[in-house]
């Protein structure tokens, strides 16, 4: 199925690359932005904390009460939200600040709740058919158990039709079945022989950017969608 007949696709985490590689394929084919953007864009986060946050309709969710650690990387504030989610790239710091300020996080709770607002929309269509794409971590990979937790609690909210592309580093798992979940194997694209402390994910190994992900993969993914 192409990707413009899905009514709406997003990523759920683990990283940057599948956001953006999902933008880049949906840009192509002039498919509007908001069908491709969701309250995990650019975050990092597992199927839990995506569950934890999904079950609660979002309460909470980076709000101030929630707001945890507050770490500066790259001239942007890391902050992990009190579900264990992490955003980054979005809260820029500025003059010097020693923490996120007013500003930047008035930014950031805007940007944010407008793709809450997106899920919350779109989700009530019955008309609907939504693409999920999960893309897990290759240094943590994510468990059966919790994509099935994470399957039935969607089946409980979308009322249409939905579709989850499980990305993982390794083979399809024997035995595993879901008739709203397709598998696809992913390729590293750095050395195998790196440790997670070891790549520099703004480097070119002979793969493309290692934080975009293998081309290539991805488009073998939006063939088979």
């Amino acid at each position: 199925m192409p990707l413009d007949d899905y009514s709406y696709a997003l990523t759920i985490g683990q990283s940057c690359g599948p956001c953006f590689q999902l933008q880049r394929a949906a840009g192509r084919v002039r498919i509007p932005v908001d069908r491709v953007t969701g309250p995990f864009d650019w975050l990092l986060v597992d199927l839990r904390q995506a569950a934890q946050v999904l079950a609660r309709d979002f309460a909470g969710y980076f709000e101030d009460e929630s707001r945890g650690s507050s770490v500066l990387q790259d001239g942007h504030w890391m902050v992990t939200d009190g579900s264990g989610a992490v955003a980054w790239h979005q809260l820029k710091q500025r003059d010097g600040e020693l923490m996120p300020g007013a500003r930047v996080w008035s930014e950031f709770r805007a940007w944010l709740a407008q793709r809450i607002r997106n899920w919350r929309t779109r989700i009530l269509d019955p008309q609907g058919n939504i693409l999920l794409i999960r893309n897990e971590s290759p240094f943590r990979p994510d468990s059966a158990e919790d994509l099935i937790q994470l399957t039935e609690l969607l089946r409980t909210q979308i009322a249409g039709r939905f579709k989850i592309l499980w990305l993982r580093y390794g083979p399809p798992l024997v035995g595993f079945e879901d008739p709203n979940v397709c598998m696809f194997e992913l390729r590293r694209s750095w050395p195998e022989k790196l440790s997670e402390e070891q790549v520099d994910y703004d480097r070119d190994y002979g793969f493309g950017t290692a934080w975009r992900g293998r081309d290539e993969d991805w488009e073998r993914i939006w063939r088979s969608v």
